[in-house]
């Protein structure tokens, strides 16, 4: 009995008949040929899409290596009719009493044990949506069991239903063609009902005993899958696209348990988001000396970089501390000096310059405020912004004009434009 998770990932590669596939030898042929495979009707189901192998002349028969997570009752899934009793761990939510595409029989994978198997199935979506036929321009991507959903909940979930409706392909006059044994509600259902009969192509679930001889899972000393169960599984992936969304869905064929997992193997699902890892002090603990050497290093710091200092510039120089840290007073005094001398120079110019007023409130140190300190705002030059005057005398007023400095008093009035 295999139980390792090492054994599981070898299992991968690993075919049970030359007509299967491994998932992850799929994807690889695909990326490398594309033109090997394409997308074909089903004869049976119109909507579904089957992969087509180009070279082989027949459906790709897929095969994987999975850790079990949940699974329903292996012969009547959530199939439950009226007066009978549910199997135990089914829902009552879930549970379905009549006939119906909806009665199936499911197994939960456990993605969390394989990282990459979300990647997998995004590359083989990928490579469908470009098939010609399939199409799925202007329809999105149905959530159940998308990749995304897969590689969110950890969750990889495949359905084979109980039923299917009656056609030429499974039924006669003189009885159910079926090659296994139809449990007695699935056989009472459709006697009531004679649009359903059992599914011929429900999944098969096996079970590996110790001298390697193959029987039915429900025959063995654990007659259900659980949690941890190691399991070789066939499938196809269907693809189906109509009204406003498309999918791409596995279907189990047959699914044989060859052991269980340790459970040392679920100690490798690290929970990052675990705080109790952090071993942050607790209530009724002492602070040890760690506390102190963390505040000692804080405090022995060397001081943060001055604003003219290029020592804390990124390496690309696009950085500078003068640009992150707060404004200080000498500064603001910096500014004022400068906000001086653009005056100057355009009195000295003799030109007229037209400034806006604004609402929006500068930084400044708080003894100009306290002085009273009214003069007036520097005018708009390229790549500044305009501080405008801060004291009891400033009134600003959007969308009104004033003259600068050095400037006639007859100047035009301009209404302001506003956004709507």
């Amino acid at each position: 009995m295999l139980t390792e998770l090492q054994e599981l990932k070898s299992l991968c590669r690993v075919t049970c008949s030359s007509k299967e596939t491994p998932l992850i030898i799929l994807v690889d042929r695909i990326k490398s040929d594309p033109g090997r495979y394409s997308l074909k009707r089903s004869t049976l189901y119109q909507s579904h899409w089957l992969i087509w192998d180009n070279k082989a002349k027949d459906y790709v028969i897929t095969t994987h290596a999975f850790a079990v997570r949940q699974a329903s009752h292996p012969s009547t899934g959530n199939f439950v009719p009226p007066k009978q009793k549910a199997p135990e761990g089914l829902m009552e939510a879930q549970i379905k009493s009549e006939p119906g595409p909806y009665a199936q029989i499911s197994i939960t994978m456990d993605a969390r044990l394989e990282e990459g198997l979300h990647s997998l199935l995004s590359d083989l979506e990928q490579w469908a949506k470009s098939e010609p036929g399939f199409v799925t321009t202007g329809r999105s991507r149905n959530s159940w069991m998308s990749p995304v959903s897969i590689a969110n909940n950890g969750r990889y979930v495949m359905s084979s239903p109980l039923f299917m409706g009656k056609n030429t392909f499974n039924s006669k006059e003189d009885g159910i063609l079926v090659g296994y044994k139809v449990h007695p509600w699935v056989a009472a259902a459709v006697k009531d009902d004679p649009n359903w009969v059992p599914n011929p192509n429900l999944v098969r679930i096996l079970h590996l005993e110790d001298d390697r001889t193959l029987t039915e899972v429900t025959d063995s000393e654990r007659p259900c899958l659980e949690m941890g169960d190691i399991v070789k599984t066939t499938f196809k992936l269907v693809f189906t696209s109509y009204s406003q969304q498309w999918n791409m869905a596995g279907v189990p064929i047959q699914v044989i348990r060859l052991g269980q997992l340790d459970k040392s193997a679920y100690s490798s699902i690290v929970n990052l988001e675990d705080h109790g890892r952090l071993d942050l002090p607790r209530a009724g603990e002492r602070l040890g000396e760690f506390f102190y050497v963390a505040a000692s290093t804080t405090t022995n710091a060397a001081p943060l970089p001055t604003k003219n200092s290029n020592d804390a510039a990124s390496d690309d120089g696009s950085v500078e501390w003068r640009e992150i840290t707060p404004l200080s007073e000498e500064v603001l005094n910096e500014g004022a000096t400068e906000d001086k001398t653009d005056k100057e120079r355009i009195t000295e110019g003799g030109g007229k310059a037209e400034v806006f007023e604004t609402d929006e409130i500068a930084a400044t140190s708080m003894p100009a405020v306290h002085a009273g300190d009214t003069s007036e705002g520097k005018p708009m030059q390229s790549g500044e912004t305009e501080q405008p005057a801060i004291g009891s005398k400033a009134a600003p007023s959007r969308g009104r004009k004033r003259a600068a400095a050095g400037t006639s008093k007859t100047t035009r009035t301009v209404k302001a434009r506003t956004g709507l």
